[in-house]
């Protein structure tokens, strides 16, 4: 089931409430990660699900199609110029990148 797309799509207030019956775990996505999501064109969803298939990390049998698809949701293009400095030594490791090119 899904519920708060309207309210997401629309950008409008919740019509309904929602209260849990029992224990329950629900995965949440936030209207930023939606519009950045349905700004991604599909090729480039696709690159990066592509990408991710090719890396010895996400080649274990536990990573699903729907662990990776995930990922490629989440994931964006971070451009750096030849000689910038993307990770400093010492620096709490936050992100973590994928070199594409």
């Amino acid at each position: 089931d899904v519920f708060g797309e309207f309210a997401l799509l629309y950008e409008t207030p919740q019509d309904v409430s929602v209260v849990s019956t029992c224990n329950s775990e629900v995965w949440s996505l936030d209207s930023r990660v939606f519009r950045q999501i349905m700004a991604i064109p599909s090729s480039a969803y696709n690159e990066i699900e592509n990408a991710l298939r090719s890396m010895p990390l996400f080649k274990e049998p536990e990573m699903t199609a729907d662990i990776l698809r995930s990922i490629a949701a989440e994931a964006s293009f971070v451009n750096f110029k030849k000689g910038s400095t993307i990770i400093q030594k010492g620096e709490i490791g936050n992100i973590m990148y994928f070199v594409v090119s």
